[in-house]
C-alpha cells in the first residue's frame, strides 16, 4: 500500500494520508493520526528536552554534595579545636587557682606560727585639769608679777581683792612660778630708789610686805645695805 495513501474509517476506500481529508466516496472525514501531527511532535519534543533538565539537575546536586560533606567536617574539626582550647585554658586557670590558694595558706600557717608581740600597755596619769577660777587666778598673778614685785602672802591678797576666793587665789600664786627671794630682792630695790631706808628699817617695810625673815634679810643684803 502507498504510504502516501490510507483507508477511510467509514467506508475503507482508499483516501490521502495528508491532513484532514474529506472521503470522496462516503463523505466521511478523515483526521489525520494524532502522533503525526506537528504540534503533537512539537510537545513531545519540549517534553523530552524538560526532562533531560532534570536529569542535568539532580547530577549536580549530586556532585554538591561532598562539598557540603566537606564543609561540615571542617567545621567539626574547628569546633572541636576551639573546645581543646577552652578546656586547656580552663585547666591553666584551675592549677593557677590552686597555686594562689596554696600560697595563701602558707602565707597564713606563718602568720599563725609567728609568736604574737605583746604590745605594752601606757597606763596615762589623768591629772586634775585647772577650773575656769583657777586658770583665771594663774593668768592675773603672772600679770602682776610681771608688773611689779610682790610677796606671796601680798599677791594673795592682790587676787583676793580682785574678787577671786581664797583657795583659786593661792592656786594661781603657788603655780606662778615666783622666786620668793628673788621678789624681796626687786621689792628692796624699788624702794631704795623711792627714798632712803636703814638696813633694819627696809627689812621692816619688806617683813610689813609680806615676805618672811628670811626673805626680807636677803633682799636687804642683794641692795648692799
Amino acid at each position: 500500500m502507498d504510504k502516501n495513501l490510507r483507508k477511510c474509517k467509514s467506508c475503507g476506500h482508499e483516501i490521502s494520508a495528508k491532513g484532514k481529508i474529506t472521503c470522496p466516496s462516503c463523505g466521511a472525514v478523515n483526521k489525520q493520526p494524532i502522533y503525526k501531527r506537528t504540534w503533537f511532535i512539537v510537545l513531545m519534543v519540549f517534553i523530552l528536552l524538560g526532562m533531560l533538565g532534570n536529569l542535568g539537575d539532580k547530577g549536580d546536586d549530586t556532585g554538591t554534595e561532598p562539598m557540603a560533606s566537606e564543609e561540615t567536617t571542617n567545621e567539626e574539626n574547628v569546633d572541636s579545636e576551639q573546645t581543646e582550647n577552652v578546656e586547656k585554658d580552663l585547666t591553666e586557670i584551675t592549677q593557677t587557682t590552686e597555686t594562689e590558694a596554696n600560697d595563701t595558706e602558707l602565707i597564713e600557717a606563718e602568720t599563725v606560727s609567728e609568736p604574737a608581740i605583746e604590745t605594752p600597755q601606757v597606763t596615762t596619769v589623768e591629772t586634775s585639769s585647772e577650773t575656769v577660777a583657777q586658770k583665771n587666778a594663774l593668768r592675773s598673778a603672772i600679770s602682776y608679777l610681771n608688773y611689779t614685785s610682790f610677796s606671796r602672802s601680798g599677791l594673795i591678797e592682790q587676787l583676793k581683792y580682785e574678787g577671786f576666793d581664797e583657795e583659786d587665789a593661792v592656786y594661781g600664786v603657788d603655780n606662778s612660778g615666783a622666786d620668793w627671794m628673788e621678789q624681796a630682792a626687786k621689792s628692796a630695790q624699788d624702794y631704795l630708789d623711792y627714798t632712803s631706808f636703814s638696813r633694819s628699817g627696809l627689812i621692816d617695810q619688806l617683813i610689813y610686805e609680806g615676805f618672811t625673815v628670811e626673805q626680807a634679810t636677803y633682799g636687804t643684803d642683794s641692795t648692799g645695805l
